[in-house]
């Protein structure tokens, strides 16, 4: 069984990461890794198997720190066999086997894609079919191509770059 890397960011969201992580241990794949990135120190709440402190970006980035914290996660992951997920602090997992189904549906050379629930109900990606953009949750992708991701520093939210799916998806 090989390992899946589930990717946080957080900051000062101490409720949101407590529920979110809670599914992830209530997860009937058992082979996590969590690995966190936070840049505040005040951070205290924050658990799990690899944790990164970082400083904040500053307002030069305009609106995509989150996209290069996303890069700094990335970096963390070992080098090995494996699969890695993103998941935001505010997110929560709908039922304990989706990271096993996820798994199990997945192919190493091929970024995977699945639906989710965003908080108000709404279904991302709404239909199947050719996406302009996918939530960064929705992403399933074998540890062997985490050296090809890449987000923009110049956009914010889940927006990778266009380059990431290029060629292997």
């Amino acid at each position: 069984m090989d390992p899946v890397y589930i990717l946080i960011r957080t900051s000062r969201r101490p409720e949101y990461f407590r529920r979110m992580m809670e599914t992830i241990k209530n997860q009937t794949y058992k082979k996590i890794v969590t690995i966190i990135h936070s840049d505040d120190p005040r951070d205290k709440y924050i658990e799990g198997d690899i944790i990164i402190r970082g400083t904040a970006y500053g307002k030069e980035y305009g609106s995509g720190p989150y996209n290069l914290y996303q890069n700094r996660l990335l970096a963390a992951i070992p080098d090995g066999p494996g699969w890695y997920h993103f998941i935001d602090d505010d997110d929560e997992y709908a039922a304990p086997d989706v990271i096993e189904k996820f798994v199990d549906n997945s192919f190493s050379d091929h970024i995977n894609v699945c639906r989710v629930v965003r908080w108000n109900g709404k279904v991302v990606p709404e239909k199947w079919g050719v996406q302009r953009s996918y939530q960064t949750e929705c992403f399933m992708v074998h540890a062997d191509h985490k050296k090809k991701a890449k987000w923009w520093a110049n956009l914010g939210g889940d927006r990778p770059a266009r380059a990431m799916s290029a060629g292997w998806a």
